[in-house]
């Protein structure tokens, strides 16, 4: 079997679009990440609502894209959703 042998040096490129509305209580934040040596990369999206002042509901999805070969594009096939609820108190 081979090993994938990883550059000792990955250089990366990010980039944040980030969204308040509703008085802060509804966020929009889309993230970028860009591997610039295997150009793969990932892109998460993410919508949070603040339902009450202790409880912060979110739902966001996260897409990876490459090669095989790429830190993220491994994941390619691995795509998902999340859904989370937080809780302070």
């Amino acid at each position: 079997s081979l090993a994938t042998v990883r550059s000792r040096l990955e250089s990366r490129a990010t980039f944040l679009v980030e969204k308040d509305f509703m008085n802060d209580r509804l966020t929009t934040r889309v993230l970028v990440i860009r591997s610039l040596n295997d150009g793969d990369g990932l892109t998460q999206a993410k919508l949070s609502y603040e339902f009450r002042s202790q409880i912060t509901l979110s739902f966001g999805l996260d897409f990876f894209d490459g090669t095989h070969e790429g830190l993220f594009g491994e994941f390619r096939d691995a795509n998902r959703i999340t859904f989370d609820i937080e809780v302070g108190f």
